[in-house]
C-alpha cells in the first residue's frame, strides 16, 4: 500500500503527554467510546524529534521505541489502517512532550490535529517516575537517582515550555486536564474530553491501569523474582520485533493491563496502598532546590492554562 494511502489513516488526536500523569488512564477510558481507535501500539513515538529517551524516562534499551528501534513513516502509518471508519485515531506518545520541537513536527505533519495534555503536580510526579522506573534502573536511593538520572535532563521534565509552544501552535485545538480531575472525577472528566472532542458523552467505569510492579521498599526475593520476569518478558518482545508479531504481544499486553482486574487489584494492593507511606518519605527527600523549580512550574503552568482557557 502506497504512502498517499496510508495518509488517509493519519493519526488525528495526539495523548501528547505528559509521562506519569495519567495518560495510560485518560487511553484506557478513551478505548470504551466507539468513536475512538486506539492502535495496538499505544506509543508508538514516530514523531519524536530526538534518537533517545531522557535518562529519567528511560526503562531499558528493548523496550525503549526509539533510536534503533524507531518506526518508519509508512509503519507508523499503517498501525491505524483498520481506524480509516473512525473519528479519532489516538497516538499517546508521551514522548512528544519531552522537548518542544515534537510540536512542530506533529503541526507539520497534521495541522488540524487536536492535542490532549495531563499534567499533575510535579513533586508527585518526580516520584512516580522514580518508583515506576525503578524495576529498570534499580537505584535504592533517590538522591542517587537524581544525580545519574534526572538533572541533566530536568528541562525535559518540566511543563510550561512545552504546554505554551503547543498553545502557539494548535490553540484551542488543545485541551490539558489534571490528574487529580480524572483520578478523582473521571466521569465529569471524560465528559469534558468528550465535549471537546465534539463527541456523544458516554458512561465510564473508573479503574487503576498502570500498574508499578516493584519499588526500592518491596523484599528481596520479591525483586528478584519480578526483575527475571520483566526480563524474561523483554527478551520475548525483542524476539516477537525480530519475527514481525509485536502486535500480538502487545494485544496480549493491553488485554492484561485493560482488562484483567484480579491483576490490577494485586497490584493496586500491593503497591499503591501499601507503598504509600514511603511515597511521602520519598517527596520530604526531594532536595529544596529541586523542588522549588518544579513547583514554580507546576503554578506558572496552571495559570497559563487558566489564562488561555485550556482546561
Amino acid at each position: 500500500m502506497s504512502k498517499d494511502t496510508y495518509s488517509a489513516y493519519k493519526p488525528n488526536l495526539f495523548v501528547a503527554g505528559f509521562s506519569k500523569c495519567g495518560t495510560t488512564a485518560l487511553i484506557g477510558y478513551l478505548t470504551e467510546h466507539p468513536d475512538i481507535f486506539i492502535p495496538w501500539l499505544k506509543e508508538p513515538h514516530a514523531l519524536y524529534t530526538s534518537s533517545r529517551l531522557p535518562s529519567w524516562a528511560s526503562r531499558g534499551a528493548i523496550e525503549d521505541r526509539v533510536g534503533k528501534y524507531g518506526m518508519s513513516l509508512s509503519s507508523y502509518l499503517s498501525l491505524y489502517s483498520s481506524g480509516v471508519h473512525y473519528r479519532y485515531r489516538v497516538d499517546g506518545s508521551t514522548s512528544y512532550t519531552f522537548n518542544t520541537d515534537t510540536a512542530k513536527r506533529i503541526k507539520e505533519f497534521n495541522p488540524d490535529a487536536k492535542i490532549i495534555m495531563c499534567i499533575r503536580d510535579q513533586v508527585e510526579r518526580l516520584i512516580s517516575t522514580y518508583l515506576y522506573t525503578y524495576i529498570h534502573h534499580r537505584i535504592d536511593d533517590l538522591g542517587e537517582w537524581l544525580d545519574k538520572c534526572f538533572l541533566d535532563e530536568l528541562d525535559s521534565f518540566m511543563f510550561y515550555d512545552k504546554i505554551k509552544t503547543f498553545y502557539e501552535l494548535f490553540g484551542f485545538q488543545m485541551l490539558v486536564i489534571t490528574n487529580d480531575d480524572l483520578k478523582n472525577n473521571p466521569q465529569s472528566t471524560l465528559n469534558r474530553v468528550y465535549t471537546f472532542l465534539g463527541l456523544p458523552i458516554m458512561d465510564i467505569e473508573p479503574r487503576f491501569l498502570n500498574l508499578r510492579f516493584v519499588t526500592p521498599f518491596d523484599d528481596a526475593s520479591y525483586k528478584l523474582m519480578t526483575t527475571v520476569s520483566r526480563d524474561i518478558a523483554l527478551t520475548l518482545l525483542y524476539l516477537t520485533r525480530i519475527l514481525h508479531i509485536e502486535k500480538y504481544f502487545w494485544r496480549s499486553v493491553n488485554y492484561l493491563r485493560y482488562n484483567n482486574k484480579s491483576l490490577s487489584s494485586y497490584f493496586v494492593n500491593r503497591h499503591t496502598k501499601f507503598n504509600r507511606q514511603y511515597y511521602d518519605e520519598l517527596m520530604r527527600k526531594v532536595p529544596a532546590s529541586i523542588r522549588e523549580r518544579l513547583e514554580s512550574d507546576y503554578m506558572e503552568s496552571l495559570e497559563f492554562i487558566q489564562r488561555c482557557r485550556l482546561a
